[in-house]
Formats: structure tokens, C-alpha cells, sequence
């Protein structure tokens, strides 16, 4: 797979094919060079395009960069530029039969659009400046506001446009206006993409769990602290070995899928095997079992509103390995025609041949091909059953994370962040408990003493004695280690993020997220 920005720009191809009678062929050899567009204010935008070998011209060397851009064409560009498997089907009235009717359908699975009050789409009337900024404030979660201009104070996208103008990924007319109305052009689309495509903010995935019925700690993170997130993925269902889904205990969460798409974020299933290596060889091994696993997480992503998977298989034996890449290569292939993503959660290693044999069944240059987002789980680099020390020290998931941006397309990679710890008894046979910054700032309160951020490991650590004389040691990942973390995504240029798990942190860890990504 290419990066984003490559893949993306070819939307604008297509766009100048879709916009024009059929006879117009397009002269790929003029792509270099514009004569029409000397002195526009677009030019260098134009020129961005035409130097990445995107073919937007005419046959007479011109740009047409003042044409104007239709929502459908528009629509196709969203899609295709966030790079969004494409719907094979018609949601809208007015599209059976159009050439953009899966894109648009697409669009609004992702609640990009939504049609208008008369359940159409209108896919060929000309899109305004408004809709558009709309469009993109929705397609990427935008959440900061900018200022004000004099010709929105009572509009309807008003919200929309102080957001994209906040991101500078479009701005006011000459005068200072906005014009709202104004039909979009050509030269304003291919602004807009670059922008985007050269500053599109971090995707944020969080781990969502329910673990008994009265637990709504992930479903609070969603809706407090929802602005700073892009996707989650619901922690839901187990499997068996024939390929069925088994709804974990208490496990339904179709008020986070609800109050998430509420909010503008993107809802993913994440399925899992409870680390149970015979159970997951036994399926994988299995072309009936794999293909039944298949048809029953499509199902369920419709039914219950999701818009992808999230696959979470752990322990899998390494004969398995040919297997779990023809999984995920099959899923795509049935997945992606219906508009779903498909994402998977990796173990974090550093080399070719790990001294763990567990992580060989993971090939991760074919897992980054077949996958839409691939979370890679830098944690636990010391667990509860071992010996004390970090749960991710910044020398190991620098190690990591360098492995896997070399074999992973970045702009699908995201860097696994741990939002929990464990405290170590100094008591042989005796294991770790998990703690989270709640149960720590009790540990603190009961204990005394204070923490401090280990100078090599950039992770916060705590030592006390209890009442029985035990010493303890906790290390543990929270908003004093996250900035560190976000520091080696910046330096990698990698999509985003993926936390593990909503609920276990506090307010101060979304307070640094902002603070290093907003």
C-alpha cells in the first residue's frame, strides 16, 4: 500500500475525469505545468498536486483552476483522500445509477454527510464553500474553534467554519469573508486536500470495556473527554473455535457505540481470544471455521452500527502465521467492498526473529498491507507475573516502534499507549496487581512518600512499605510518561495512537494529550 498522500491524490484524477464530458481526454504530460494558474493565489497548491505525477489537467494545458466542484465529485475526494473502503451500494434516492452513489453511501456510514431534510443528496448541484468545510469538520473530527467572520455570524455552518478555519485548512476571501454560499472551485478543493493531507490531525483510538453492569468508567471517558478522541474499539466479543462471537459477560456496549457516534467518532469491533493459544490455532488452522468468523463479524458490524473491526487474536502459535494473514486478506476482501475498515492489534517486537516465538505467527509487512490501521501494543514489557520494572520504557518502545515503521506504512500505524500499571509485593511466587492514577493517588494518601518520572525509563514510579512490612514497587504509565510517548509519534510521522484502556485514566492524562497534540 502507498502512503496517504500518495493514494489520496489521485482522487483529483479522477475528479477532472468525472467532471467533464467523456471525449475530454486527459494529456498526462501537462501535469507539470499550468499556464493558467500563474499569479493564483492556488498555484503552489495546484503545483503540489501536479509535482506528486497527479493528472488534473485539460488537453490545452490548463488547470480551469475557477471551475466549480459538485458534491458528489467533493464527496469522492473526502473519501478517497481519507483513504475509506467504498460502498458497492446506493443509500440515496438520487443515486441509483450515479457514478459517486458508493462514495457518497460511504460518506454517510461515516457520518460525513447526512442528505438533506427531503432524503436526498442532490449529488450533482454545485457544493458550497459551507458544505464543504462541513464535510471535513465531520470526516476529521475537528474540535478547536477559530475566529469569526462577518458573513457566518447567523449561518448554519457557522460552528464548521470558525473549526476548519481554527486548522487553517481553509480560510476567509480576500476582504475577510468567508462566503459561505459561494460555490466551491476546483482551485479551493485542491487547497483544501493539501492542507489536509500535510497537517491531518492524529487519529486517537481508545479501548472501550464494559466488565459488569454497572461499569460505565470507558463510557464516561467517551463522553468527557470524546473532542480529544477519533475512533474506539469495543472491547466486546470472544470466539470459539468454529468462528462464532461469544459476547464477553455484561459485555454489550451499544451505548458506547451510541454516545461515540453521537459525537462524531468512529466505532470499531474488536473481537479476541482471551490469550488462548489452542483456541486460536484451532480456527485459524480451519477454512470453514475462518470464513464462518468472516460472515459472522460482518453481521454484526451492521447490526450493530459499527464501521470496521478491530482484530485482537494473542498468543497465536507460530505454524499459525500463514493462516492469520490469509484471515485478515479475506476479511479485507469481504470487509472493504461493504465500506468496512479493517484494523488489527499487534504485539510489539523489535527484530526479525524475536526471542519469543509467540510473535512470529505476526507478519507485520503483510498485516500492514491487508489492514486498514495496525495498533502496535507497547506495553507490558514487564507484566504482573515477573519482575518489577516499566510497563513501557521509551528506549524499548522506541525499538519498537522503529521495527514496525519500517515494515508498516506509517500513515496506518498506531503506537500502543498503556494507561495502567502494577504494583509489585517484594514477596517471592507473589504477583503484581494492576493499578491505575486512581488507585495509585489512594496508595499515596494511605502510604505517604511521592512518585517521580524514572530519568531512563520516562515513566512514573512509586515505592512504600504496607502495614505488614511487604516493600512494593509500581511503575506505571500516566500523563506524567504520555508526552514522551506522543514526542516518538511526532518523530516517526505516524498516524496516531491507540490506549489501552478507556476508564483507567484520568483527566490529567487527556490534559497532556491536548497540551503535546492541540
Amino acid at each position: 500500500m502507498g502512503s496517504i498522500r500518495g493514494k489520496a491524490l489521485l482522487l483529483l484524477s479522477m475528479f477532472t475525469m468525472m467532471s467533464f464530458p467523456a471525449h475530454i481526454e486527459i494529456n498526462r504530460a501537462l501535469a507539470s505545468g499550468y499556464p493558467d494558474i500563474q499569479g493564483h493565489w492556488a498555484s503552489s497548491y495546484i503545483q503540489s498536486l501536479s509535482q506528486r505525477q497527479i493528472v488534473t489537467g485539460y488537453p490545452d494545458g490548463s488547470f480551469k483552476p475557477e471551475q466549480t466542484v459538485t458534491r458528489a465529485q467533493f464527496t469522492s475526494m473526502v473519501v478517497r483522500a481519507l483513504q475509506l473502503p467504498i460502498r458497492s451500494t446506493s443509500d440515496f434516492p438520487d443515486t441509483a445509477g450515479h457514478w459517486a452513489a458508493g462514495f457518497l453511501t460511504t460518506a454517510r456510514l461515516y457520518g460525513i454527510i447526512d442528505g438533506f431534510p427531503d432524503g436526498l443528496v442532490h449529488p450533482d448541484e454545485q457544493v458550497t464553500r459551507a458544505q464543504m468545510a462541513a464535510m471535513f469538520v465531520r470526516a476529521l473530527h475537528l474540535t478547536q474553534t477559530g475566529n469569526d467572520f462577518p458573513d457566518t455570524a447567523n449561518h448554519w455552518a457557522r460552528s464548521s467554519i470558525q473549526k476548519i478555519a481554527a486548522y487553517s485548512f481553509m480560510t476567509g476571501l480576500p476582504g475577510g469573508t468567508f462566503g459561505p454560499d459561494q460555490a466551491a472551485t476546483r482551485a479551493q478543493a485542491a487547497a483544501v486536500i493539501v492542507r489536509v493531507l500535510d497537517n491531518r490531525p492524529k487519529t486517537v483510538l481508545g479501548y472501550s470495556v464494559r466488565n459488569y453492569s454497572t461499569d460505565m468508567n470507558s463510557l464516561r471517558s467517551i463522553e468527557q473527554f470524546g473532542d480529544s478522541l477519533s475512533h474506539i474499539a469495543s472491547f466486546r466479543y470472544t470466539i470459539d473455535a468454529s468462528g462464532h462471537l461469544l459476547e464477553i459477560e455484561e459485555g454489550n456496549q451499544d451505548m458506547h457505540v451510541a454516545e461515540a457516534r453521537n459525537q462524531g467518532l468512529l466505532p470499531l469491533l474488536s473481537v479476541h481470544n482471551d490469550f488462548n493459544a489452542t483456541l486460536v490455532g484451532d480456527l485459524l488452522k480451519s477454512d470453514s471455521s475462518r470464513a464462518n468468523l468472516i460472515r459472522n463479524l460482518s453481521a454484526t458490524i451492521e447490526q450493530k452500527n459499527y464501521v470496521g473491526v478491530n482484530i485482537d487474536l494473542e498468543n497465536i502459535p507460530r505454524q499459525y502465521k500463514n493462516q492469520l494473514n490469509q484471515l485478515m486478506r479475506d476479511l479485507r476482501n469481504e470487509l472493504h467492498h461493504k465500506g468496512y475498515l479493517v484494523t488489527i492489534a499487534v504485539p510489539a517486537k523489535q527484530s526479525d526473529t524475536p526471542t519469543n516465538s509467540s510473535l512470529d505467527a505476526y507478519d507485520y509487512e503483510l498485516l500492514g498491507e491487508y489492514a486498514d490501521l495496525v495498533v502496535i501494543m507497547t506495553y507490558d514489557e514487564h507484566w504482573f507475573g515477573g519482575q518489577p520494572g516499566p510497563i513501557a520504557s521509551i528506549d524499548w518502545t522506541e525499538q519498537s516502534l522503529q521495527y514496525a515503521s519500517a515494515k508498516i506504512p506509517k500513515d496506518k500505524l498506531l503506537l500502543g499507549i498503556a494507561a495502567y500499571g502494577y504494583d509489585w509485593p517484594d514477596t517471592p511466587g507473589v504477583n503484581g496487581k494492576a493499578v491505575t492514577s486512581y488507585s495509585l493517588s489512594k496508595l499515596l494518601a494511605q502510604y505517604g512518600g511521592q512518585t517521580a518520572v524514572d530519568a531512563n525509563a520516562k515513566e512514573t514510579t512509586y515505592s512504600y512499605t504496607d502495614e505488614n512490612g511487604v516493600n512494593h514497587t509500581v511503575w506505571i504509565q500516566d500523563a506524567a510518561s504520555l508526552p514522551s510517548k506522543l514526542e516518538l509519534a511526532d518523530k516517526y510521522a505516524i498516524r496516531g495512537i491507540g490506549i489501552w484502556r478507556l476508564g483507567l485514566e484520568n483527566q490529567a492524562f487527556w490534559q497532556a494529550l491536548q497540551t503535546s497534540w492541540h
